[in-house]
């Protein structure tokens, strides 16, 4: 009797200590990490129909390190500016559409089975916490080229014909 007792509170301690320590109670759930980058500009379109593809939509990896951004009126810009840019944009505005499009009148070059010349038009609209509407539409060229160090296709030149700031240009700040 003594012994059924003592075992009974045993029982009952090592099931208090149990449900006591929290391994039966609710954990936060993490999300799942994505492994697909986020495109909020669509670029990976800009190859589509090609039979090339960008395997990595990250900017770091997009934009080959020696990129240069040309702008209308030939001033250069680089890699880093591009990217600071993007993600500013991205911080402060809603991109609603971005659509990129062969250019017809200017159709694609291959230079080589490593160098490739994409001529796009591209419409992108844009809106702001007050709900203006940036709209913004032109002629791109974009110089790509493999990169085998990463095995992706990079842009390494992009000529921007929009007259002023587009989006896409370093110097772009919503008003």
């Amino acid at each position: 009797m003594v012994l059924q007792r003592l075992l009974s509170a045993i029982a009952i301690c090592v099931f208090f200590n149990v449900f006591s320590c929290g391994i039966f109670s609710p954990r936060p759930v993490e999300n799942p990490i994505s492994t697909i980058p986020d495109d909020p500009f669509n670029f990976a379109s800009i190859l589509w129909n090609t039979g090339k593809n960008f395997s990595k939509l990250e900017y770091t990896d997009l934009f080959d390190q020696s990129l240069e951004y040309i702008d209308i009126n030939g001033r250069v810009y680089y890699k880093n500016e591009v990217i600071n840019h993007l993600n500013t944009t991205q911080r402060r505005l809603t991109v609603q559409s971005v659509v990129w499009a062969k250019d017809t009148a200017s159709p694609d070059l291959v230079i080589s089975d490593t160098t490739y010349i994409a001529n796009r038009i591209y419409s992108v609209s844009l809106v702001d916490t007050l709900q203006k509407t940036y709209a913004f539409s032109d002629k791109a060229s974009f110089k790509l080229g493999y990169n085998s160090t990463i095995n992706a296709w990079t842009i390494f030149e992009w000529v921007d014909k929009f007259p002023g700031y587009s989006v896409f240009h370093p110097l772009f700040s919503p008003q």
